[in-house]
């Protein structure tokens, strides 16, 4: 199970474009409907900013159902019409928010098309109220989709598309995020070179700004694409790397994510 930039609200989860967090609410049952109906639209919006909170600790706790659950319940929350009124900017935030979320765990599931269906609509509300780095996570995340469903071309396309917009913005994060997800994708089709090139300047970029998870990740990536081609002592001193970085974070996985061979 891969889920890459799980959103609560007003942040990023994983890898892209970190923000500081809500703070966390502690765990309850959602409000049921009759319950909502006799509460504000402060107390169903601020209900809706814990669903998401609250779905996120579900999925670190491998409860991904009961995630989908509450990212579902929120998306309910944001789209009532009196929180509408009372919170026009920011419950389209949070429904943008949980359709990505919701996008993602799908995608994780094997529905890639639904992933899909939910990334469009998330898009299109990151375009509507000029939200520029969700528009870019979006992205991502659909071209992410797009690979799954085995169509590549499609997945390029929309990953320039985070580019340009990650460029445009001076976001770096964002930008060598993109870059490692259009490396992947060179790769799926078997150019291997092109690649390789795609990696080693988003290597660069994560370098520069001391993003380590990007950076081990884009080392593991581009050590595959060398042993790919039959350069394996290239791959090895690229695993190397990889491998000094996970030692210094203490992760135990380190050899089997990254073996030299």
């Amino acid at each position: 199970m891969r889920l890459t930039t799980l959103r609560i609200y007003g942040a990023a989860i994983a890898l892209v474009f970190c923000s500081p967090l809500v703070p966390v609410s502690s765990l309850s049952a959602p409000l049921p409907l009759a319950a909502q109906a006799q509460t504000s639209p402060e107390q169903r919006k601020a209900e809706a900013d814990r669903l998401l909170q609250e779905g996120f600790q579900q999925l670190n706790a491998d409860q991904l159902q009961a995630a989908i659950e509450s990212w579902q319940a929120a998306l309910e929350l944001f789209r009532d019409t009196e929180v509408r009124a009372a919170f026009p900017r920011e419950s389209r935030l949070g429904e943008e928010y949980a359709l990505g979320n919701l996008g993602v765990a799908y995608d994780s599931l094997g529905q890639h098309q639904q992933a899909v269906d939910l990334h469009e609509q998330a898009l299109v509300i990151a375009r509507e109220v000029g939200d520029r780095d969700g528009e870019g996570r979006t992205l991502n995340d659909l071209g992410i989709a797009y690979r799954n469903l085995e169509q590549p071309e499609r997945a390029i396309a929309v990953f320039q598309e985070a580019l340009t917009i990650a460029q445009a913005t001076g976001n770096p994060v964002g930008e060598g995020i993109t870059l490692n997800n259009l490396g992947n994708t060179y790769a799926n089709l078997g150019d291997l070179q092109r690649a390789i090139e795609t990696y080693e300047r988003s290597l660069t970029i994560s370098r520069e700004i001391g993003n380590r998870p990007s950076e081990i990740n884009t080392l593991v990536n581009l050590s595959l694409a060398y042993r790919r081609l039959g350069q394996e002592q290239q791959a090895d001193q690229v695993c190397a790397q990889a491998l000094t970085i996970f030692r210094e974070i203490g992760d135990p996985t380190a050899e089997s994510v990254c073996p030299i061979e």
